[in-house]
């Protein structure tokens, strides 16, 4: 009978500054949503139900012991690189541009069959093997109104006609706190053991924003970048969101998107080191509903 698995983990803990800064930055935009920032004053909830249709990519190595063991790759190897649809929620308080985001989403590959590129902590090149990935994220970030130009009622496209699209150009910044978590588990198929990792980070980050607003359609921009080690979370934090919104009706708008999220974590597991490299890309579905 297969052994079941088991995962053995000890994080190694955040600097002081990281742990004060992660602690901090819920109250530092709760103090920030009082001292009437742009968006806040005649702020509207808005939810928005989604639909994230996302493929990983990246890879994973776990040494044994003092050995460095070579990379496995989310596709060639541990064959977790297939899109799979997961739900996702965002609560908006703001003017439809500024305000704050809170939001949760998530993304499962179970049962990925596939064979070691490289050993893999106990488990050896060459090994069939059965592989999840799950990943976690909350959100919560202010983004404030830096920059507005609304165009002349008309844009002129020639001597005899005008496009009457009424175009708004909006920019922003801000910053927010990203709660990440990944979850990865790689079972030997052949000899019955396996080896898992969680790593966890709580990530600061600065993000711009984009937005044109063309009649009934909307195009946005979201760029959110951090660095620095943030508890497992190590290096460049990259965090790229496009959509596309169409007023369907009175307080309802469809959305559709493209998302890219890319992020590095390293801690320990069992007395070997794990490292981890790994995007979400792919497309988001969804409606904004006004209350």
């Amino acid at each position: 009978m297969g052994q079941a698995r088991q995962t053995r983990k000890s994080r190694p803990s955040r600097t002081g500054f990281s742990r004060a800064l992660s602690w901090a930055f819920p109250f530092i935009l709760g103090i920030l949503g009082s001292c009437g920032l742009p968006g806040l004053e005649d702020a509207q909830v808005t939810l928005a139900p989604l639909g994230n249709l996302l493929k990983p990519g990246g890879k994973a190595r776990l040494a044994t012991g003092p050995q460095h063991n070579g990379a496995n790759s989310f596709s060639s190897a541990l064959k977790l690189a297939d899109r799979e649809t997961d739900p996702a929620v965002t609560l908006f308080f703001g003017d439809g541009f500024s305000g704050f985001d809170l939001g949760y989403e998530q993304f499962k590959r179970q049962n990925s069959k596939g064979f070691l590129e490289n050993d893999y902590g106990r488990l050896r090149r060459g090994e069939a093997t059965d592989s999840d990935l799950e990943y976690y994220g909350y959100r919560l970030a202010y983004v404030g109104q830096i920059y507005g130009y609304d165009f002349p009622t008309q844009i002129p496209l020639g001597s005899d006609y005008n496009l009457n699209l009424h175009p708004k150009v909006r920019l922003g910044a801000g910053l927010g706190l990203h709660k990440v978590r990944w979850d990865l588990s790689v079972f030997d198929l052949d000899r019955g053991i396996g080896e898992d990792f969680k790593s966890e980070g709580m990530v600061p980050f600065l993000t711009l924003r984009a937005q044109m607003d063309l009649d009934t359609l909307k195009l946005r921009l979201d760029q959110s970048f951090s660095a620095g080690d943030w508890g497992d979370v190590t290096g460049p934090y990259w965090d790229t969101l496009f959509t596309l919104r169409w007023e369907a009706a009175p307080s309802v708008d469809l959305l559709a998107g493209f998302r890219h999220f890319q992020v590095s974590s390293e801690g320990h597991t069992g007395g070997n080191k794990y490292e981890m490299d790994a995007t979400l890309t792919g497309y988001v579905l969804g409606l904004f509903l006004l209350f």
